[in-house]
Order: structure tokens, then sequence, then C-alpha cells
């Protein structure tokens, strides 16, 4: 304790891991129940879990209980997901009849059936039935229960934040100035806070992944040792066991291990293995053996209906040549000898930077356009910044392949991983499937290459710090009096 107090960088990680926690917070208190996407599927499985110890899924089940379903009927929740000008039962009448359906008794363990969260690993469930039971015992009701949930996901979302301080405390050393920007800047980006505020296992995902950037990163600059070993097996049993996205990141964070193995002495070098692979491993088993003799659950458990994969349009199945032209064009300008599968001229403009901006809610609201070319202007600073601070530092990148090459193996798989649903679900229905937050398990790289702008500035780095965090504060404030124009005006 007394070494964490006297050193500059843990006090450092802790602030802005406090600060991350408040901004979650803050959006956990502005977000309507059940207005951050997929957040009624991901309760109804806590609640599951929390009632009956049981895993969401089961075919002769209904969805979700008697209870939720009562109390998202007098929240109006499919009249406002989707439809901008919808609101809440928040005033006269509409708040007593919400007041009464919360207070009538109704099961709260008769759900439990397929969703489209049936199919994720039950790690974040597990965790939510914690703070779900506690409010319980304490006379919540449902929709207090909920914000205990919510409260989970806002904890994570500090540990975000922290890990991405001291994964660029690491790549930068002796900047931390620049740690503190990069981690600023993700605990006030937007949709991270959106997300953040909500029930999804997507937030177990994204501190999991800031820890393992966090583990290889220290492992690359002093050394693999058996407690680095331990950890960066642990961070990815924990991406493992939260949400199946985390699967694209294993591959990189493999081969990093592999190449810090490499560095050891030969006898060190099973025995650091064998420390990283197991808690890599331990929990898949551990939910491999509940699930086939407790829960009736398995890793590859569909959970839902599953239906032939075949263009709405023309009646065609994917093919290999389609997933690969499809995943160029999510993140690439389209070649011209590409099928144009995404339409648009720039789609990765389209689909990432502006939902970057802000798409909130189920997608349903978002800035104006004017903005988004406001953000277009800024990142075009930000990113001559970069190059400045990539060419100033070069020797050094220099000598850094194996770890540069791990992190673009874990990004080249986190985008193949995202693109695969995504193409199958444009052939099926027309409409786009990916969601910025399906690349926040890449926040701490982001976090980095905030802190290399504020490298690149130079002498005026402090400055530059300033305005960068000073304009994420501002992107935040605006995106919640958006939020709370959208829901409560």
């Amino acid at each position: 304790m007394t070494r964490l107090r006297e050193s500059p960088t843990a006090r450092g990680a802790l602030l802005c891991g406090l600060i991350g926690v408040l901004v979650a917070l803050a959006w956990s208190v502005i977000i309507p129940p059940l207005q951050v996407p997929d957040e009624p599927q991901h309760f109804a499985y806590v609640q599951e879990v929390a009632q009956t110890g049981t895993l969401a899924g089961a075919a002769d089940e209904q969805p979700i209980s008697s209870e939720f379903g009562a109390a998202m009927s007098a929240l109006r929740f499919s009249r406002t997901v989707g439809n901008p000008t919808g609101r809440g039962p928040w005033e006269g009448r509409d708040e007593w009849r919400l007041k009464r359906t919360l207070s009538e008794p109704r099961s709260a363990s008769d759900g439990g059936g397929r969703t489209s969260a049936s199919p994720q690993p039950p790690g974040y469930y597990l965790l939510g039935a914690v703070p779900y039971l506690v409010a319980d015992a304490a006379g919540a009701d449902i929709l207090g229960r909920l914000q205990a949930v919510r409260l989970l996901s806002v904890l994570l979302a500090g540990l975000t934040v922290l890990f991405t301080f001291l994964f660029v405390a690491e790549v930068l050393p002796g900047r931390r100035v620049a740690a503190a920007a990069g981690a600023l800047a993700v605990a006030f980006q937007p949709m991270f806070g959106f997300i953040s505020g909500g029930v999804t296992p997507d937030n177990l995902m994204f501190a999991a992944a800031a820890a393992l950037f966090f583990g290889l990163a220290r492992a690359f600059r002093r050394g693999l040792s058996l407690r680095l070993a331990l950890g960066i097996g642990a961070a990815i049993g924990i991406g493992l066991v939260s949400k199946q996205t985390f699967t694209g990141l294993v591959p990189g964070a493999a081969l990093g291990l592999l190449i810090l193995l490499a560095r050891l002495p030969r006898e060190r070098r099973l025995r650091l293995a064998a420390a990283a692979a197991g808690p890599a491993v331990l929990p898949l088993l551990v939910y491999a053996g509940l699930g086939a003799t407790v829960w009736d659950h398995g890793l590859n458990d569909p959970g839902s209906a599953a239906s032939p994969v075949v263009s709405a349009g023309t009646g065609q199945a994917p093919t290999m040549s389609g997933r690969i032209a499809y995943w160029l064009q999510s993140y690439l300008p389209r070649l011209p000898f590409l099928d144009d599968l995404i339409p648009g001229k720039v789609p990765a403009y389209n689909i990432w930077f502006k939902a970057w901006v802000g798409y909130f809610g189920w997608l349903d609201y978002r800035f104006p356009g004017w903005v988004t070319g406001v953000a277009l202007g800024v990142w075009a600073g930000l990113l001559a910044l970069l190059g400045r601070a990539a060419w100033a530092g070069r020797s050094v990148l220099g000598r850094c392949r194996g770890e540069l090459v791990t992190y673009a193996l874990m990004v080249l798989g986190l985008t193949i991983v995202i693109a695969k649903p995504a193409y199958e679900y444009r052939l099926q229905t027309g409409f786009a499937f990916e969601q910025l937050r399906y690349l926040f398990p890449l926040l701490a790289l982001y976090g980095a290459v905030i802190g290399l702008v504020v490298t690149g500035a130079g002498r005026w780095g402090r400055e530059v710090a300033v305005g960068i965090v000073g304009l994420a504060v501002a992107h935040t404030v605006f995106a919640a009096v958006l939020t709370i124009g959208r829901y409560y005006a």
C-alpha cells in the first residue's frame, strides 16, 4: 500500500480510473432503463442467473420473466426504443401506472428462454447476479435491481480507464501527461460512457482487453515474469468468458506470448507458458464442466433459433470471397475490383467515424451532421501530430517490431470476428450490423494514439493534452444534454 501511494504512475492510474467511474455513473443515471442496446436481453439473463442459478437459453421457457415483461410494458419500451419521439412514463398518470405496476407481485423466475444474449458466455451475468441479489435483499423493485447491476458496469468502466492509463504509461515511459490524456480521452468518449452506463457484457470485455494490452506492454519492456504471465493469462481467461467477440484478440495475444517466451532461457519457458495458459484456459474449462453437468449450456450453445444465411434479395449464400470483400470494405475505401457490398462512398467513415461522434440509444438519435464535420477537422490535426510523433520515434518503433506485430494481429483478429456476422446479417436483412462498441476492446490503443499525439506536440504537449481532454469533456457534456433532450424533454 505504501508503494502504491508513493508511485506517481499508480496514483495517476487510480485518479483516472475514478474519473472513469464517475463519468459512467453519470451516464447510468441519465440513461432511462433499457435504452442501452440489447440491455433487456442482458438484464433478463442476469435475472435468470440470480433467481434460478441457471443460464438463459432454455427452448421451453419464455424469454423474460413476467415481472420484467410487465415492467417493460409500463416503461413503454416498444414505443420508445428506435423512436426518436418516444418518451417514457415520467410524469402524471403514466408515472403512477409505472409505480403501481412495479409494486404488484409477479414471478421473477419464469423467464430464461432464448434471446440474442443466450449464446454469450456467463462471466458478466454471474458477476451481475451479485448486485442484483444485494438489491433484491434490500427490497428494491426491478428497476432498482437493474440500476444495481448497472453499477457493476460503472466499476468495470473505471477498470478500463485505469488499465488504459497503465498501458500508455508503459508504451510511453516517463510521459505521465500523455498517459493521463489517453486515459481521460477514453473516460470521456461519449459512446464508451453510454455503453458503460448500461447492463451489457461488453463492459467486462473492455476491461479484460485493456488489462491484456497492459500486461503485454509491460512484459515486452520488462520481460515476462511469473506474475505477468499469470496476469496476461487471467485477462485472456476473463475475456473469453465475457463475450464471444474477445476471441478475435486471442491469436495476437498468443503470438505476443510466444515472442516473449522465445526471449527467455529455455529452462524458464515451459513454466511461464504453463503459468499463462492455466488462467487463460481454466475459466473455459469450468464453464464447459458446469455447462455439461449443471447448466445444460455448452460452449457453442446457439441459444436462439438458427436460420440459413442467405441474401434476402437474391437468395445467395455467403461466400469466402464475399466475406473478404466485406471485411476490406468495412475498414478501407472500396477497391475498384471488389463488389459493392456496403452502400456509400467510404463505408468506414459512415460505419465507424460517424458512430465515434455519437449514435446513441438503440442507434435512434445522434448529433447533427455539422458536428461530424468539426470532428473530422479535429482529427485531421490530431493525425498530423501523430505522424510527427511516429517519425520522430521511428528508431524506437523499429526496435518494437515484435510488440507492434502483436498489436496489429490483435486488431486484425478483432476486425475479422466483427466482419463475419456483419456480412451474414447484411445478406439476411440488408441492414447494418456493426456498432462502434464492437471496436472498444481496442480502447487501450486509442489511448496510446492520444498519448502519441501529445508527444508529437513537443514542448506544447501539455497544452495539447489539456485541449484534447477539454474537447472530450465538452463532447460528453453535449452528448449528455442530447440524451436528456431525447428521453425527457
